[in-house]
């Protein structure tokens, strides 16, 4: 009997226990709870038509009430979008919407203490839709060699005619790190650096690419090397000009000591020879003429 008694005495602990928990829980999430929240918001327009001025996008939400309905409303997830039928009228130009009338819907027990701003105004203006050139920061310290482009090279800009109409290029921004000895290609994201107008692109691909420019140059005067076993008494003519063709850096930057000019003298019997000229050029150089193109040699 005993052994039940202090059975019962434990499940009564528990409960209690249970019901003091229940009851914290409720008293602290009915507790009067004051907060704040950002809610987006969205102007539609009527068509042909955009938003002149510049627009808040977010209203401020003040609100309180009990704190587990505070927290549901801030936890959930509003936008308000104000159709233009609710305000538009062709004969007017300027609106000022009281925000109030198009406030969101607050859960039971959850009142609207402050909204800022409480109104906006609107000005509506025809929509123009314009093409534009892509350009980016930084073109003009790029070498002489290295070209930029753009996929596509131009963006559709669409927003207020007043706006738009004075949009000569699509500017990026700073050009991406990369190293300007070698070639590149990447992608800008395209940056709303204006929430009045809206573009057709959202990443633009780059690339930078090093032009190389081919040039022919022609070096004179330069000596002949004889192979040869056997002695040379003399040789007609003792110079030659060769033509040459190979990018342009490289080849302004070559000495004519890397150029060798050859003649291969036969190892056999014989006092004159005519002899054809060979050249060595580094790579990447192409030999386009030697002149004369063979030399004549008078052995001993």
């Amino acid at each position: 009997m005993r052994r039940i008694f202090q059975k019962k005495r434990f499940l009564l602990k528990v409960f209690s226990i249970l019901t003091s928990i229940l009851i914290w829980m409720y008293v602290v999430s009915s507790a009067e709870l004051t907060t704040s929240k950002f809610i987006e918001i969205h102007v539609e327009t009527p068509k042909g038509m955009s938003v002149k001025n510049v627009l808040k996008t977010k209203v401020e939400y003040i609100v309180k009430g009990p704190g587990l309905f505070v927290r549901k409303f801030i936890d959930t997830e509003h936008k308000i979008t104000i159709k233009s039928k609710k305000y538009y009228n062709k004969k007017r130009k300027k609106f000022k919407l009281n925000l109030e009338k198009f406030q969101t819907k607050l859960p039971l027990g959850v009142t609207l203490v402050a909204m800022e701003p409480r109104s906006m105004e609107v000005q509506l203006e025809k929509t123009l839709k314009k093409k534009l050139p892509v350009s980016v920061d930084g073109e003009e310290d790029l070498p002489v060699n290295g070209k930029i482009s753009f996929s596509p090279n131009s963006v559709m800009v669409t927003g207020p005619k007043s706006i738009v109409s004075n949009m000569k290029v699509f500017n990026l921004g700073a050009l991406p790190t990369f190293d300007i000895t070698k070639e590149f290609s990447g992608n800008i994201p395209v940056k709303n650096i204006d929430n009045r107008v809206s573009y057709d692109q959202t990443l633009i691909n780059f690339q930078y690419r090093i032009e190389t420019k081919v040039i022919e140059f022609k070096f004179v005067q330069l000596p002949i090397i004889f192979q040869s076993v056997k002695m040379i008494n003399r040789t007609s003519p003792k110079t030659v000009s060769i033509l040459v063709r190979g990018e342009e850096n490289f080849i302004k930057s070559m000495d004519s000591s890397i150029v060798s000019v050859i003649a291969t003298i036969p190892n056999k019997t014989g006092k004159k020879y005519e002899i054809q000229l060979t050249a060595e050029l580094p790579d990447g150089v192409e030999l386009l003429k030697i002149e004369p193109e063979t030399v004549t040699v008078f052995m001993e």
